[in-house]
């Protein structure tokens, strides 16, 4: 029910964020993504069957069911990525 009545919003959060992204003068590099999705697939079991971070509005493909322990290592890799980078 509660779905229905969210699914107008979805197209102007989505726009909202594209422009927010293209404002965004921190915004990663086409390789950096491309180590980022490696990591997500490399710890987010879902993600090896994605295989993008493309929206798809569709809630199946958007919304993916990741244990907390993927997560923080996903996450910590990122963080040690982006941390070496500086270095």
């Amino acid at each position: 029910m509660y779905l229905s009545l969210l699914l107008p919003l979805f197209p102007t959060v989505i726009e909202k964020h594209e422009e927010t992204n293209m404002k965004n003068e921190n915004k990663i590099t086409q390789k950096e993504s491309k180590q980022l999705l490696n990591i997500a697939m490399k710890y987010i079991y879902a993600m090896q069957e994605r295989g993008d971070f493309e929206y798809r509005m569709n809630d199946e493909e958007d919304f993916l069911d990741v244990s907390v322990g993927s997560l923080e290592a996903a996450l910590e890799a990122a963080y040690l990525l982006g941390k070496n980078a500086k270095a």
